[in-house]
């Protein structure tokens, strides 16, 4: 419990951040507050759904593409190469109608969409390491670039749960507590270890005063 309570914690922060940058002109970073935005709802409608003994998972198949489409937004929005550009926008269709066909035809809406996730993971881990990769050249350490903590978090987090995804779906059928179990002890520190780094990296785009200004 106060795992989540800490989950949450850092899901708002890191909103609250986004909503700051975002209307301080870094516009690009728009889809991360749209991804955040989705993640708070959903994981919100998840809690409630547990608590309640309804059905919810439901909504991680509607989830997993909105997830995909802006966090391969914000990847695109700092590529300058057209035929990347192209790749990207590709892939974000092609990943849409993938999960869609899957959650429709296969699990029907019904178990967690472990196999659409594992495939998210790699496509977002792939993204990731180029953009890390293409990082613009500045004057600033690279511990000042807030893309550089971003996208750690993003391949710490996908990268590590790939293989716990892909396990998830037989045994979220078998047992509902053992997976959300597994899932706490797994997968929820590195939920709170992503989101605590695009805190650190949103922290990066907030203008620091300068105290000896303020003498």
């Amino acid at each position: 419990m106060i795992l989540y309570s800490i989950y949450f914690f850092l899901i708002s922060v890191a909103l609250l951040l986004s909503i700051i940058v975002v209307r301080q002109g870094n516009k690009r970073f728009i889809s991360i507050l749209f991804l955040l935005v989705a993640t708070l709802s959903v994981e919100i409608l998840a809690g409630v759904g547990y608590w309640l003994h309804r059905e919810f998972v439901w909504a991680y198949h509607l989830y997993s593409p909105i997830e995909y489409l802006f966090i391969a937004t914000f990847v695109l929005t700092s590529t300058h190469n057209r035929t990347t550009k192209n790749l990207i926008a590709f892939s974000v269709l092609l990943y849409m109608l993938f999960s869609i066909s899957l959650s429709v035809f296969v699990y029907h809406f019904l178990g967690m969409p472990g196999i659409n996730i594992g495939v998210e993971s790699l496509l977002i881990f792939s993204l990731c390491t180029y953009r890390l990769f293409n990082l613009e050249a500045t004057d600033k350490p690279i511990f000042l670039v807030a893309d550089f903590w971003i996208c750690i978090g993003f391949l710490l987090f996908f990268g590590g749960c790939s293989f716990f995804f892909a396990v998830y779906t037989p045994l979220f059928k078998t047992s509902v507590i053992s997976a959300l179990s597994l899932f706490g002890t797994i997968a929820m520190p590195l939920n709170l270890l992503l989101y605590s780094l695009i805190i650190i990296g949103l922290l990066c785009l907030i203008p620091k005063r300068n105290s000896a200004s303020q003498l």
